[in-house]
């Protein structure tokens, strides 16, 4: 299924994942850099967490955020 959604990126993203894995669990690697990675794998796996917003001015109806 993930191949099939991701096409001729599966490869890398595949790589890209295990990268992160790897340097999340390095005891060598800085304790920000494995951090990062750590931050990087959960939004992989569990989506990034809901952020609030302000807004302030004069539209009254629903305001659509789309995040690229």
């Amino acid at each position: 299924m993930l191949k099939e959604r991701l096409g001729d990126y599966a490869d890398d993203a595949i790589k890209a994942f295990k990268f992160c894995s790897e340097l999340m669990n390095d005891p060598t690697a800085e304790k920000n850099v494995r951090l990062a990675a750590a931050r990087e794998v959960m939004d992989r796996l569990w989506g990034k967490s809901t952020q609030q917003v302000e807004h302030s001015g004069e539209i009254s109806g629903r305001i659509v955020v789309v995040r690229a």
